[in-house]
């Protein structure tokens, strides 16, 4: 086949040639440019308030997945205090309906993805590391003191002469 007859595997728009959708990565970034656009209207929405009793405490929108083809969205969301999350998600869910018309309504979208609601706990399990982090470090601390008496554990009064630990730098008397 000479190149002038080879199928051409990319789009054209305009004056310039898109590469075909599997160079360009899984669905391009049209995706997350509705993702963003969803998250966005949706916490704005979330703001005010569903009129479900079961819809309490702080809800944030922490993300949206949409599907390459744009027909489903998965929405993360995340609840404090924690014990209410699974009545929010239920409240969520039952108010997909509502919340997919307003989304339709505030957006130039023709379609929104359908929307599937999960908790996600990935800022309680950030708090309890950065927790675990510090009461290692603190214990860390405590025995290193235990051990080695030599640090002190408060800085040196200014008007005296007195060598620093290892842990005030580089070992020079202060002045």
């Amino acid at each position: 086949m000479e190149d002038s007859q080879q199928p051409d595997e990319s789009r054209r728009v305009g004056s310039f040639a898109l590469p075909p959708a599997s160079r360009r990565g899984e669905g391009g970034s049209r995706p997350l440019q509705v993702g963003t656009l969803l998250q966005r209207t949706l916490q704005e929405r979330l703001v005010k308030g569903l009129h479900d009793p079961r819809y309490r405490g702080m809800v944030s929108i922490l993300e949206v997945r949409v599907s390459p083809d744009l027909a489903d969205a998965v929405v993360f969301v995340s609840v404090l205090p924690a014990e209410r999350g699974p009545l929010t998600l239920a409240a969520l869910q039952h108010a997909r309906g509502h919340l997919a018309g307003h989304l339709l309504k505030a957006t130039r979208l023709r379609r929104v993805p359908r929307l599937q609601f999960r908790l996600d706990d990935r800022l309680k399990k950030a708090a309890s590391l950065e927790s675990a982090i510090r009461a290692g470090v603190a214990d860390a601390a405590e025995e290193r003191g235990a051990e080695d008496d030599s640090i002190p554990t408060t800085p040196p009064d200014p008007g005296t002469d007195e060598v620093r630990g290892s842990a005030g730098g580089d070992g020079e008397t202060s002045t």
